[in-house]
């Protein structure tokens, strides 16, 4: 099992709105779902995919409407 740490959960239940902010270090990753909708915002270092799978799979998360690379360093777009 991969282990990881998840730094903070924002939920705004009128919405259905849920954003997790994903400790994945030094990158970034951040996913937001709404009424079974999730996009993704960054996905950390290359390292960081096979953890970012596990959490999408222990929530239910089959596929993204969007997945958004920020810009091109490694840190950001390097799980996806």
């Amino acid at each position: 099992m991969v282990e990881y740490r998840q730094e903070e959960t924002v939920k705004i239940d009128s919405n259905n709105l849920v954003i997790h902010f994903i400790d994945v270090g030094q990158g970034d990753s951040i996913l937001i779902s709404k009424n079974n909708e999730h996009v993704l915002i960054d996905a950390g270092n290359n390292e960081d995919g096979a953890l970012l799978v596990e959490y999408f799979k222990e929530l239910g998360i089959k596929k993204f409407k969007y997945i958004v690379g920020t810009h091109a360093h490694e840190d950001h777009i390097g799980g996806i």
